[in-house]
């Protein structure tokens, strides 16, 4: 599989776009312990899977939006309430509308999902995670989709098109 498909696969995408938006990211779990963080079904709450809770940075059962903690298959599970303000944005995610997500849900994920936005690297240059520049649709994403999808010819995205995929049902627990 292609370097940047596998990176952008890595978490699911709850882990990038739904934890910031109650204040959290995979490092507030420690990264050796997070495993991956997914939405309830009814879209009501976000579930995040660690190897263990006494592993976890900060005292999670204290968090304000914290509301259970479950094991399945020998795995652990912490439950945390998505706030009613933030719904109608977990609906648009959960579409796969990433691009018309709020402008408030939009910069608390860039400030809290602990990936690289506008970060200058060694040359100066400013650098953003992909993740990040789907929620604009920013064309240098455009340019790397159409790169490695012309493989062996030219292939050019509808101009409307969102730039990371849908969730599927491995992103809801």
């Amino acid at each position: 599989m292609n370097e940047f498909i596998q990176k952008l696969n890595e978490y699911n995408l709850c882990t990038w776009y739904v934890l910031p938006l109650i204040g959290l990211n995979k490092a507030d779990f420690s990264d050796c312990n997070f495993i991956d963080s997914y939405l309830t079904k009814d879209l009501a709450s976000v579930v995040v899977q660690i190897v263990d809770i006494n592993l976890c940075s900060k005292q999670m059962d204290k968090h304000k939006d914290f509301s259970s903690k479950f094991c399945e298959e020998e795995c652990e599970f912490l439950k945390f309430s998505i706030p009613v303000p933030w719904l109608k944005d977990i609906q648009t995610f959960a579409d796969g509308r990433f691009s018309q997500l709020s402008s408030e849900a939009k910069d608390l994920i860039r400030r809290n999902s602990g990936l690289k936005y506008k970060q200058k690297d060694e040359a100066g240059n400013l650098r953003t995670d992909a993740i990040l520049l789907a929620l604009e649709k920013a064309h240098p994403l455009k340019l790397k989709w159409e790169e490695v999808l012309s493989a062996n010819s030219y292939y050019e995205l509808p101009p409307d098109i969102e730039l990371l995929s849908k969730p599927t049902n491995n992103s809801f627990k």
